[in-house]
């Protein structure tokens, strides 16, 4: 484990031990697995250590939708110590479509978790409700979830708001 991962480690246990839940570090980079309903703590606490580790960016948000078994969802939260010029990804699992937002605390997360609602169908509380980003209004279900019709096509008659 670098320095990073080493203080963000002992961070995390002083403010939330029981939200960790692994780590892991590899050549394709460090991970930490935390509990989802822990989101918002993670996030806060990371925000505040940043005097310690130095600026924080979260680069970006990312989905994976499972058929089968008791983990319906994994978010990965991608955050760059810009400072330190190292990343780390933030893991957490789902067995339900619904967790926090923490694009109060992060706001650089309010782009990538309307794409997550728009593609996969995932709520996040406390988001303030927006028409879908990539999907026209009329459009109904979430294209990447696994039980989406591949071939089903939804066409829109309305005028886009680019017209």
């Amino acid at each position: 484990m670098n320095n990073l991962m080493n203080n963000l480690m002992k961070t995390l246990e002083n403010a939330c031990s029981e939200a960790v839940l692994s780590t892991k570090s590899g050549p394709e980079g460090d991970v930490i697995l935390f509990k989802a309903d822990s989101v918002r703590r993670i996030f806060e606490t990371i925000k505040e250590c940043s005097s310690e580790n130095g600026r924080v960016l979260l680069s970006d948000i990312s989905a994976v939708n499972f058929e089968n078994g008791d983990c319906r969802f994994e978010l990965f939260y991608h955050l760059f110590f810009i400072d330190l010029r190292q990343r780390i990804a933030l893991k957490c699992r789902l067995s339900e479509n619904r967790i926090d937002s923490i694009s109060d605390i992060m706001p650089a997360a309010l782009m990538p978790e309307r794409e997550i609602f728009d593609m996969f169908g995932l709520k996040f509380t406390g988001l303030p409700e927006q028409p879908r980003l990539f999907m026209h209004n009329e459009f109904e279900g979430h294209p990447l979830l696994r039980e989406y019709p591949l071939l089903k096509r939804q066409i829109s008659l309305e005028r886009t708001r680019f017209e």
